[in-house]
């Protein structure tokens, strides 16, 4: 695979970042709390804002008030996160004007993140406090490529769920899915699906960057 792009946007966890124990064991004990299916919850939060899983799951909650709780508790976790492999080496590799972050994840959450697995802070980093409607909803997207002065046409996104891959379709953009957290068939609307972050890196030809996956 060869994709030329201006810019790659990069969902954050599950792609650069595992976070799955730390957001799987939050919402098992949050829906054992609400007297709800765990393995529902979970599938349901991955990939998505917090306040639209709570809207969809407790639809008579106060899912702001509820979601800021969770933003609180869940967001500051630390024990369990993991960097995949070839995460930070890929971001090193890029100019600061041509790579963004956008995450479903609140502000707070995406920084103790960030900063606990030693990666680059993004120049342009799109959270939930940023938009009105999550993934699949495109606005994380076209605000990315917006701040990073791209056309959307030209940018390509790497995402690990079906959510995020519809909205990088509707954004216009090329999405390339890792299955860290989903299968390939539930990917299949991505234009290349590989195993991890580490099998992509990019290259310069001729004044054109492209990401070449192993």
């Amino acid at each position: 695979m060869h994709l030329p792009f201006w810019a790659l946007i990069f969902d954050l966890d599950g792609v650069l970042i595992d976070s799955a124990e730390v957001v799987e064991n939050y919402w098992q004990q949050w829906a054992i709390k609400h007297q709800l299916d765990p393995e529902r919850v979970i599938k349901t939060a991955h990939g998505r804002r917090t306040v639209d899983t709570i809207t969809e799951l407790l639809p008579h909650a106060n899912a702001q008030k509820e979601a800021k709780k969770i933003a609180r508790e869940e967001g500051t976790q630390t024990d369990g996160l993991k960097i995949f492999e070839g995460a930070k080496e890929l971001l090193e590799s890029l100019q600061e004007d041509s790579w963004a972050v956008a995450t479903s994840g609140t502000k707070s959450t995406a920084l103790t993140r960030l900063n606990f697995a030693g990666l680059p802070i993004p120049k342009v980093l799109i959270t939930a406090e940023n938009v009105d409607a999550g993934k699949p909803d495109p606005q994380v997207y076209t605000l990315a490529a917006k701040r990073l002065k791209v056309d959307s046409s030209k940018c390509i996104v790497v995402e690990d769920t079906p959510a995020g891959i519809e909205a990088a379709r509707r954004a216009g953009m090329i999405p390339v899915a890792v299955t860290t957290t989903h299968s390939r068939k539930e990917l299949s609307g991505a234009k290349v699906i590989v195993d991890s972050i580490g099998a992509l890196h990019v290259e310069t030809k001729g004044g054109q960057k492209l990401l070449i996956s192993n």
